[in-house]
């Protein structure tokens, strides 16, 4: 099964992953992406928040992958293509991966 989103992507972070419970660095490198969904639908307001919320996808760092997240797709409109994958830890569930990003002309593969 194939999910999609109409997002603009906002920034692009490498960094160092800590581990959750000692804050030590763990030695793995991994890419988080910024976006913020689009659509009249993606504007949220409640008590605390008004506007969009920046959401965020990590996945684990390769020089590839992160030659290919240019600043050319940088606040521009773009489609993330997700693939539902079962989960190692339990096969009876799964979650969604980010398969694609399509921005303008140019189709970036994250699998």
């Amino acid at each position: 099964m194939e999910k999609d989103l109409n997002v603009t992507i906002l920034n692009v972070l490498r960094y160092d992953e800590k581990d959750r419970t000692t804050g030590e660095k763990t030695g793995k490198e991994k890419i988080r992406i910024g976006y913020v969904l689009l659509g009249k639908d993606a504007v949220q307001e409640s008590e605390k928040f008004k506007g969009l919320a920046e959401m965020s996808y990590f996945v684990d760092f390769s020089e590839e992958m992160w030659s290919k997240l240019s600043t050319k797709i940088i606040s521009q409109p773009a489609q993330f293509i997700f693939e539902s994958v079962p989960s190692m830890r339990d096969p009876l569930r799964t979650y969604l991966r980010l398969k694609t990003i399509v921005c303008k002309d140019e189709t970036i593969s994250l699998v």
